[in-house]
């Protein structure tokens, strides 16, 4: 496993909180050495802890949508990256390696479309 698998792992379940706030990790079934898990749940934990400031920075810099406007998967795979890059005390990361991650994320579960999108709130962001 790796922190791309990680990534992988808090996309999912934070997609999945979306649609079932009470959805618990562990019920998951993730296979994942206790290093991986612990990155996943510290991403998963700043978005939550940190949404309306993430929510907010992403906002700033989405001029013509709204949150509730963006696809939903684009909206977790950059609540995540702010959250990693900006809220994950334990997160030593390049910043280039998140934005690299949430593009290869986002062409894989949201869409070409997306990278763009995606890439440019990140840069700004980031």
């Amino acid at each position: 496993m790796s922190r791309r698998s990680s990534r992988e792992h808090a996309l999912q379940f934070l997609y999945g909180q979306l649609l079932n706030p009470d959805i618990e990790y562990d019920r998951l079934g993730y296979e994942e050495p206790e290093a991986d898990k612990a990155y996943s749940q510290g991403i998963i934990a700043a978005v939550n802890a940190h949404i309306e400031e993430i929510d907010a920075q992403i906002s700033t810099h989405s001029h013509k949508w709204s949150i509730q406007q963006m696809n939903k998967v684009d909206v977790t795979i950059l609540r995540m990256s702010v959250a990693e890059c900006l809220y994950v005390p334990q997160a030593d990361v390049n910043k280039s390696i998140v934005i690299n991650e949430a593009l290869e994320l986002a062409r894989q579960y949201s869409g070409e479309e997306s990278v763009p999108f995606i890439n440019g709130i990140l840069n700004a962001v980031l």
